[in-house]
């Protein structure tokens, strides 16, 4: 059996001495880990792929919309397994960040037991929103971000009791259409392509597409789609040279001033700045 004991102990590394990150992988090379473990309280969405997760000696296999659940001091170990396509959302963060909380201290020791959730599409797509609102807070460092943070991690800690729950949730499995329908998406968001398109590509009337997503996804057609590009010009922002227009435009915006507008509701800054603030 692995124990604690019999495994290295270790010290994660956090920036500003704030103890918590929060982060999105895709496509990574094959990796795995050995078994290790830290004090820290850890939350892994897969939202393409295949992982095995190791955590206590037990063995999980976690595909699209699953959620790893690693408690402190838990000893865990895991790897990624084929398809090559995958991506990963994680958020770490000491129980010292929430101690003051009473109600996520009480949500944590609820979802002890618990090492595994399998959610809908809507719930994974919250629990995604909220980890990528908490990293947003970590990188752009408002005044008061790290109050922001706290309250944030509340928030996340009650979309997963609920989900855990199973609070309103009525398709707890979701709709296998819905996702081929983000499947593709993934793959032409970056195109000029309307809801209507989408529903015309797989065989529905644009109100059906419409309130699928909202009740799959919890978001609308259109906010979503401006999410994934947004979430790409931030890749494109940090890792290329590109300028502001030609990432506009690779995108998915032919608007200059609609991608800034859009880029600024949803980030608070201005596409320019958010590059000099992420070097």
């Amino acid at each position: 059996m692995v124990t604690a004991s019999s495994r290295h102990r270790e010290k994660l590394l956090f920036k500003d001495n704030i103890p918590v990150i929060a982060y999105t992988r895709m496509n990574v090379p094959n990796t795995s880990y050995q078994p290790y473990y830290h004090s820290e309280v850890e939350f892994h969405l897969i939202c393409q792929g295949n992982y095995q997760y190791t955590i206590n000696n037990v063995s999980y296999n976690l595909q699209d919309n699953s959620l790893a659940i690693i408690h402190a001091n838990e000893v865990h170990s895991y790897q990624r397994i084929q398809p090559p396509r995958c991506k990963k959302m994680s958020l770490i963060f000491s129980p010292k960040m929430i101690e003051d909380k009473p109600t996520s201290v009480e949500i944590m020791k609820r979802l002890k037991p618990t090492h595994h959730l399998k959610l809908s599409e809507k719930q994974a797509g919250m629990v995604g929103l909220s980890i990528m609102e908490i990293a947003e807070e970590c990188r752009l460092k408002h005044p008061h971000w790290k109050s922001v943070v706290v309250d944030a991690l509340e928030k996340f800690l009650v979309i997963v009791d609920r989900a855990r729950l199973n609070v309103g949730e009525k398709h707890a499995v979701g709709d296998p259409l819905i996702k081929d329908i983000l499947a593709y998406l993934d793959n032409t968001f970056t195109e000029n392509i309307s809801l209507s398109d989408i529903a015309n590509h797989f065989g529905l009337s644009p109100y059906s597409l419409s309130r699928m997503f909202k009740q799959y996804v919890g978001l609308g057609f259109q906010k979503y789609l401006i999410r994934l590009r947004i979430t790409e010009a931030k890749r494109l922002l940090e890792q290329t040279d590109l300028k502001v227009m030609a990432v506009a435009d690779t995108v998915g915006f032919g608007d200059l001033s609609a991608f800034n507008r859009a880029f600024k509701l949803l980030t608070e800054v201005t596409p320019s700045l958010y590059r000099k603030i992420s070097l």
